[in-house]
C-alpha cells in the first residue's frame, strides 16, 4: 500500500519535469502608441496536445523584464506566467527580411531628417546675418559721431 501512495505522489510532484517545451515565435499585430508607451499586441494561434506544456517567447522585446504581459487562452487553462531574458534558445543571426527593409527606410528618412535640418540651420543663420546688417545700415544711417559736414572728416 505504501509503495502506491509513494508512487501516485512521485508521479504528482514530478509531472513538470516530463512536461513539452514549446518555443513559439510572436510578430506584432497591431501597436497603438500613446504618449507615455505603446500597446502591442500579439496573435499566436498554436495546437498542443493535451497535457502540461511550457511556451516561450523568445521574441518578446526585453523591456518586458519589470512587466508580466496579459495572455490569454482558449480551451485551456493558463497557468503562472513569468519573462525571463535568460537562457532562451538561440535565434536566427539574420533579421526577417522586412525587419532590414524597415531598417533601412529608417535610415534614410534619418538622412533625410538631418539634411533638413542643415538646411534650415543655414536659412536661419542667414537671416540672423541679414538682420545684423540692416542695423549696421541703419547704424549708419543715424550718422551718431560723425560730422555731417564732409570737410570734417580730413
Amino acid at each position: 500500500m505504501k509503495k502506491k501512495i509513494l508512487g501516485s505522489v512521485l508521479a504528482c510532484v514530478a509531472s513538470p519535469v516530463f512536461c513539452e517545451t514549446y518555443v513559439i515565435s510572436s510578430a506584432p499585430s497591431s501597436v497603438i502608441v500613446y504618449v507615455e508607451g505603446a500597446k502591442v499586441t500579439r496573435n499566436v494561434t498554436v495546437q498542443l496536445p493535451a497535457g502540461r506544456h511550457d511556451i516561450i517567447l523568445p521574441d518578446l522585446p526585453p523591456e518586458l523584464k519589470h512587466q508580466i504581459p496579459q495572455i490569454a487562452v482558449s480551451n485551456a487553462i493558463l497557468g503562472p506566467v513569468s519573462v525571463r531574458n535568460d537562457a532562451l534558445p538561440p535565434q536566427s543571426e539574420t533579421d526577417p527580411e522586412d525587419v532590414v527593409l524597415a531598417r533601412e527606410q529608417l535610415m534614410i528618412a534619418q538622412t533625410n531628417l538631418a539634411d533638413h535640418e542643415d538646411q534650415e540651420a543655414r536659412v536661419m543663420s542667414a537671416a540672423e546675418a541679414a538682420e545684423m546688417q540692416i542695423e549696421f545700415l541703419k547704424a549708419l544711417a543715424r550718422n551718431e559721431g560723425l560730422s555731417s559736414d564732409a570737410g570734417d572728416l580730413n
